[in-house]
């Protein structure tokens, strides 16, 4: 190729559009360069040609495909961060410049720098036309496809330091990789030569050992040949909600359960020591990189036939650092506290490649801490990988607003689950945790926020049936998108089913909130105190001993049993806070030293109140099952009626909640039942962390105990939504007639205007409350638990004519 001359304005290079996005795809082509191949310091401009292709997309037929895939020239996709989006350099295509990012440059040329001859890359920020939203919007779809055709998948981190290759080297020998690329050029210039002519020869051989044919230089796979029609891709099932999740899945067992030869491990701790500062350096020089953040990068990888890492001149195969982080952390038990960004891709990479997908749902869940630059592309990158089959809400169309997409998203699970309980269970970013960042509908979930702050859901997330069933059990449990056809009458005016800003809904109103216990965030505590469950107990025993409604039952004795459970509590937090580390097959550790058990504090050197008096009245208070019993529904509003996600709270499993404590003093360490209390003390404790942490104690004008999102105001309804498994926390909207359209936010309103705004009341008042909100504007708060209402009991009330079903329309 010619030099090329100096760029400017007039010799800028401009895309020539695809002739079908939708099918084709470009790559680009970048020559040899002999000098930066050998080493030298010198060389000349980047320079390339884009071309277009076929791709072989998993819809064709398998005939098609594989002439598309001889067709396909030997390709290198790659993986990377965009990094700073200074377009400081320039790569030459066809004699016109195209200004690209520094580390994109850096990427080509160091994957030029290590290999023979020309080589085809496929390279977004290149072969996309990143201007034009329709062509993007086409060559999304194509992803999967692009990343699943090359024949390696480039994984690029940067031009790496010592400590970088320090890792690599230690990767390199306790694993025993095969074919790793080591450190710059450091023999002479004939042996370089030599090396090359040798590679040239042997890399043929190499790509059709990895399970290729090569017809030219098109390689398919003899799977996507081959496969029988129940193996295509529109035939991949979706992940049954029963199998496995968890980072012991079954089919990683093998990955997990990987250690290297005496031999090599002897070797390498002569080296290293104890692997513990090398652990450390892989920690925060590879995992804590930018790629492993990146929403892209999971289809990038997840697709691949092969996937190999590269700092500067240096290449990896991706397994075998795999292998080795597993080996840290699940053997030498070095703990990451990032395991779950390497584990949570081999999860998604074998249901990639075992046909079993994860639906779109849990792929969003899985990749919640991920970061991208487009919000939209929390969703649109992982199309190509959910089991979920397409519809109109799942299209990618960049020209769509990010709430626009996020709300066909939430319409679709609500289409797939025939439920409202997939917009509940998410950080809403509303204060005082966080503030909302994008402009969505209330009852839309803003997923590109990584839910570090968000309560353990009330509702299942994994497919899984309810444990609640607040909606009922009949057909007002299922949830149906309106349409056109029905007869539902909603007021201001608002006319058709195509408003993607605003759901309808119906459901009873059962009270609204008057009280409400103080966040731990508001009251200035270190973060630390954030986890803290048993300081955020102390805040609801407050709210619950000052709370209006409830004063005539706060007896002397009543008032000595909440404070007697409080002291439970705050063994339960002590107990939380010893557990430490996480086992590979999902329990938690109990407190040892060696292989001994420490004994866990008994309950009797933390509590105040003399056990012996008030332990059987309280037991004699679940015992009789007494409905308005004030200390068994804190209790149960402490634990939201449940020991865990999958099993609901009964009067045996409190009776031990409630004794286990004391007796387990009395048991001798290390013996079986002395295990057995531990692991239901951890369980219990858990369970408390679970239901008190992000969230609030709320009471009602009633008197009804609710467990609240922290968001939670007075004023604001406790509802059972139709198609909603637990009960819903809902403002009402006091602007415009057309707020639903003009905003999605509330003016900020103080607690006796909402009271002002909102009457509500019991039997015979509940019919005026129903007439009153009929079909008005509310904004979705969020789940809750409401003691006496999550089995039901709304719904039985209404058809004794107690309550009113109601219409809502949330915005």
């Amino acid at each position: 190729m010619a030099s090329p001359v100096p760029p400017d304005a007039t010799n800028a290079f401009s895309y020539t559009p695809l002739a079908n996005p939708n099918s084709q795809i470009r790559l680009l082509m970048i020559p040899l360069d002999v000098n930066l191949y050998l080493g030298g310091s010198s060389h000349g401009p980047l320079m390339g040609k884009l071309a277009t292709y076929d791709i072989p997309v998993g819809t064709l037929s398998r005939a098609k495909r594989f002439f598309l895939a001889s067709r396909l020239p030997l390709f290198y996709a790659l993986s990377y961060v965009w990094g700073d989006q200074t377009k400081c350099h320039e790569i030459w295509i066809d004699g016109k410049w195209l200004a690209i990012t520094r580390n994109l440059y850096l990427a080509l040329r160091s994957m030029q720098s290590g290999i023979t001859g020309k080589i085809y890359i496929w390279a977004d920020a290149i072969c996309m036309n990143q201007e034009d939203n329709s062509e993007k919007s086409a060559q999304i779809q194509l992803m999967r496809d692009i990343y699943h055709s090359a024949s390696e998948v480039r994984i690029w981190l940067g031009e790496g330091t010592p400590e970088t290759k320090r890792c690599l080297h230690f990767v390199i020998d306790l694993t025993g990789a095969p074919n790793a690329v080591c450190d710059e050029p450091t023999e002479s210039i004939l042996n370089e030569v030599e090396e090359a002519l040798v590679r040239a020869l042997v890399s043929p051989v190499t790509a059709f050992g990895r399970g290729g044919i090569r017809f030219g230089q098109g390689v398919v796979d003899f799977e996507e040949i081959f496969a029988p029609p129940s193996a295509r891709d529109d035939d991949a099932k979706l992940i049954n909600p029963d199998e496995e999740l968890s980072l012991n899945q079954s089919s990683i067992h093998t990955l997990t359960e990987w250690r290297p030869s005496n031999s090599k491990l002897k070797a390498v701790e002569e080296r290293e020591g104890d692997f513990i500062e090398v652990a450390k350096l892989i920690d925060k020089f590879f995992i804590q990189q930018p790629w492993f953040t990146r929403m892209w990068v999971v289809q990038e990888y997840c697709c691949a036939r092969s996937c190999q890492m590269q700092i500067g001149r240096t290449t990896l195969d991706w397994e075998f650092f795999v292998r080795a982080i597993h080996y840290l952390h699940f053997h030498r038990e070095i703990h990451f506290d990032n395991i779950r960004k390497v584990v949570g891709l081999e999860i998604i990479r074998l249901g990639w490649t075992e046909r079993k997908r994860q639906s779109l749902k849990d792929l969003i869940r899985e990749t919640r801490y991920r970061e991208a630059t487009d919000p939209k592309d929390k969703i649109y990158s992982l199309y190509g990988l959910m089991g979920d089959h397409t519809n109109e809400y799942l299209k990618p169309n960049y020209s769509l607003s990010v709430a626009e997409v996020y709300s066909n998203t939430s319409r679709h699970f609500i289409m797939q689950s025939k439920s409202l309980d997939c917009l509940l269970g998410w950080q809403n970013g509303l204060p005082p945790y966080a503030n909302r960042v994008l402009d969505l509908p209330s009852w839309v979930p803003d997923y590109s926020l990584p839910q570090t702050r968000t309560p353990s859901p009330l509702v299942p997330i994994d497919g899984r049936e309810s444990i609640y069933a607040a909606s009922g059990y009949d057909h007002r449990a299922e949830y149906r998108l309106p349409t056109p056809s029905e007869s539902l009458t909603f007021p201001h005016g608002i006319s058709g089913f195509t408003d993607w800003s605003i759901l309808r809904a119906r459901g009873i109103a059962i009270d609204n909130i008057i009280s409400i216990s103080t966040p731990l965030v508001a009251a200035n505590l270190p973060l630390e105190a954030e986890s803290n469950f048993g300081l955020a107990e102390k805040s609801w025993l407050s709210a619950l001993l000052e709370s209006v409604p409830l004063q005539q039952q706060l007896t002397h004795e009543i008032r000595a049993l909440l404070s007697y459970i409080s002291d439970i509590i705050s063994f339960y937090s002590s107990i939380h806070s010893q557990q430490h580390g996480y086992h590979p097959q999902g329990k938690f550790l109990a407190v040892s030293s060696g292989n001994s058990v420490t004994p866990l504090l008994p309950l009797k050197q933390k509590l105040s109140l003399d056990t012996s008096e008030y332990l059987p009245i309280l037991l004699d208070h679940l015992d009789q099952a007494e409905e308005n019993s004030l200390p068994i529904a804190y209790l149960q509003a402490l634990l939201s009626g449940r020991m865990s996600s999958r099993e609901r709270t009964t009067t045996d499993a409190l009776r031990r909640f409630i004794t286990s404590p004391y007796t387990s003093s009395t048991l001798q360490a290390e013996t079986p039942q002395m295990l057995d209390e531990i692991a239901f003390l951890q369980k219990s404790a858990q369970a408390l962390a679970s239901s008190l942490l992000y969230r609030r104690l709320a009471i009602t004008q009633k008197g009804y105990l609710a467990v609240v999102p922290a968001s939670t105001q007075i004023g604001d309804v406790t509802a059972a939504l139709f198609g909603a498994s637990v009960v819903c926390i809902l403002r009402r909207r006091e602007s415009a007639p057309d707020s639903c359209h003009s905003s999605f936010h509330d003016e900020e309103k103080t607690p006796e205007k909402q009271l002002m705004s909102i009457e509500i009341g019991c039997g015979e008042e509940k019919g005026k409350l129903a007439e009153d909100m009929k079909g008005e504007e509310y904004t979705l708060v969020g789940e809750a638990y409401l003691h006496g209402y999550m089995d039901a009991e709304a719904i039985a009330m209404c058809v004794r004519g107690q309550f009113h079903e109601s219409n809502f329309i949330l915005c």
